[in-house]
């Protein structure tokens, strides 16, 4: 038999909306979305997402990838590894 405990927790209301609309479009209660998501955390061992925040070079790159401007393109992982040298 699972035992069970509750978790009080305040969160802005607009996200807590949000979130039981969206779980709802996907069968759950907001309580079951949370509990997956805690699930997720233990059998991973980490929080299941990545945290970091990006440097500017990197948000720079990011962008210029996103707009597809300055890309340089090659057929084959052979002609990438011969461009880099490797």
């Amino acid at each position: 038999m699972i035992m069970t405990t509750d978790i009080h927790m305040r969160i802005d209301g607009k996200i807590k909306t949000s979130a039981e609309r969206l779980f709802s479009e996907m069968g759950l209660t907001l309580s079951k979305g949370i509990a997956l998501y805690l699930y997720k955390v233990v059998s991973a061992g980490r929080i299941p997402f990545d945290l970091s925040v990006p440097d500017k070079k990197s948000l720079k790159v990011i962008a210029r990838a996103k707009s597809g401007k300055g890309l340089h393109e090659v057929k084959n992982t052979k002609e990438l590894f011969k461009e880099l040298g490797k």
